[in-house]
């Protein structure tokens, strides 16, 4: 066993192999979690911010009666950029 600072809390602890980072659970959870938030972060990025339409209520009912869908859901397809 060895002596390893915890990439997290900095607590050392006792490593039972080499691939241990973490002192504890509640550790590796947290990290877990920040990656997640860094992947989403870094996605959203990616991805760039889209100029969304700006549509009256009345069009974007207009262009849901026109597809035969529901308002939110045209929402989100006009947001996406998959109708107009």
């Amino acid at each position: 066993m060895m002596k390893v600072k915890c990439k997290i809390c900095g607590e050392e602890f006792e490593a039972k192999s080499v691939a241990h980072k973490y002192c504890s659970k509640e550790c590796r959870e947290k990290s877990m979690k920040q990656e997640e938030r860094d992947k989403r972060a870094a996605e959203k990025k990616a991805m760039g911010k889209k100029e969304s339409p700006t549509l009256s209520i009345d069009d974007v009912l207009k262009v849901a009666r026109k597809h035969g869908i529901l308002y939110g859901k045209a929402v989100q397809l006009i947001e996406a950029g998959l109708i107009s």
